[in-house]
């Protein structure tokens, strides 16, 4: 979760902009297109270091005791979980990118550094497990 925040704070366009704007919205005040757009860039970055971090997790817990890599790594032997992990990533890249599934779940296409930096989760959570 803390990773989600750092990038939904970080990396999410506009995202200072919108806050400083709206510490409260008055009643009935509706926000502008740019502040929907916001929102639901905000809310894909989330998302996408959310899945990212799930597949960080995912690979940290297949050992207790071994590095997953480096020369006395064990690797990713578990073929079944590394495809379900692809897949994963696969179907969430498409949620995103996809402009009908951005409609139904409401997100938005995100510049190429927003789909980047939230890999720093990955390395994060890596370095913590």
């Amino acid at each position: 979760t803390a990773f989600c925040w750092l990038m939904f704070f970080l990396v999410t366009p506009g995202i200072h902009g919108f806050l400083k704007n709206h510490r409260e919205l008055p009643s009935g005040r509706d926000y502008t297109a740019e502040d929907e757009l916001t929102h639901r860039r905000s809310t894909t970055v989330y998302y996408w270091t959310l899945v990212l971090g799930q597949i960080a997790a995912a690979i940290c817990t297949t050992t207790k005791a071994q590095p997953v890599g480096g020369t006395s790594g064990y690797g990713l032997p578990n073929r079944l979980l590394n495809a379900t992990l692809v897949v994963e990533a696969f179907f969430s890249l498409l949620v995103m990118g996809l402009p009908p599934l951005q409609a139904l779940f409401d997100m938005a296409p995100l510049p190429l550094h927003s789909l980047i930096l939230p890999g720093l989760a990955l390395v994060g959570i890596f370095q913590i497990e």
